[in-house]
């Protein structure tokens, strides 16, 4: 019977060793799991902070390409505009011209006339 007992002894401290190697190594795992999961999150986030650095580069260099040509076509058309508005304020001289009624350069002009000529005319009375 004592053999028995010993051996039940040896049995219950064996399971307590082996009860308490799976408990160290149930919190190692999870422990090993938890260092896996930053640095699988840290490898993530870093991939996807470089996806978007290139995304936003490529993004940046587009909208500078656009405003670039958009410039260039806007310069362009500049030369267009003058010429347009040039053409515009000729004919609608013209068709004043041909209504006899005066344009705006016509009225600036006698302005100035009647100027130079209230100057003389106050001139002439002092004399």
């Amino acid at each position: 019977m004592a053999a028995e007992a010993e051996m039940v002894v040896q049995d219950n401290k064996a399971m307590q060793v082996v009860g308490e190697n799976t408990v160290v190594h149930g919190v190692r795992q999870l422990m090993l799991a938890g260092v896996g999961a930053v640095a699988l999150t840290r490898d993530e986030t870093e991939t996807l902070v470089n996806k978007l650095a290139v995304r936003g580069e490529e993004t940046q260099q587009e909208v500078e390409r656009v405003l670039r040509v958009r410039w260039g076509q806007l310069r362009d058309n500049m030369g267009s505009v003058d010429s347009i508005t040039n053409m515009i304020e000729e004919g609608m001289g013209q068709v004043l011209n041909s209504l006899n009624i005066p344009s705006r350069r016509d009225i600036d002009d006698l302005n100035q006339k009647i100027a130079v000529l209230t100057v003389t005319v106050e001139e002439l009375s002092k004399n």
